[in-house]
């Protein structure tokens, strides 16, 4: 999703992008094969190592860093939030409710302004992913402040519970 709306991309990474991205909702919403699953990541990494990557990894980057979260979880809970973006969030969400994946939330009084803001500012220093994202006057439109509402969004996930605790 990242490498296929992305501005650093080119024919072949659209290509690649787009059937990686259609098997994985034949995969994923349909009928679980694993040989089709490793060609479909297979494919995303292609897209992926011929483009870059866009909002959701720095975003995982500043969640795994200072909350040292594990790269997958930060990358679910960053992409859970970023439907204004990616409209294939609505798909992931299904995958999620179809598979009673549970994401893992943090709970708010946990989180501090300082913790915010290191989060925002390590989401920032990604700079060649959110210039593939946004293209060069990245800067001007994902700014400190919208990174941080980002940031806040992901504390308040209704329907989803910390992971285990059941």
């Amino acid at each position: 999703v990242e490498s296929l709306r992305g501005s650093q991309n080119d024919a072949m990474t659209v290509a690649f992008a787009q059937k990686s991205l259609e098997m994985m909702k034949e995969i994923f919403l349909g009928e679980m094969d694993l040989e089709k699953l490793m060609v479909a990541s297979a494919m995303g990494g292609i897209a992926v190592a011929n483009s870059n990557v866009g909002i959701c990894h720095p975003l995982s980057y500043g969640l795994s860093l200072v909350l040292n979260l594990h790269h997958g979880y930060s990358i679910c809970i960053a992409m859970n939030q970023l439907q204004e973006y990616y409209p294939e969030v609505v798909e992931f969400r299904e995958i999620l409710k179809k598979y009673k994946i549970k994401l893992p939330k943090i709970i708010t009084e946990e989180i501090t302004e300082d913790m915010i803001d290191r989060m925002a500012e390590a989401t920032l220093k990604n700079e060649r992913p959110l210039e593939n994202a946004f293209g060069k006057q990245w800067k001007s439109i994902f700014t400190k402040e919208k990174v941080k509402e980002l940031l806040y969004k992901m504390w308040f996930m209704p329907g989803y519970e910390l992971m285990g605790s059941e």
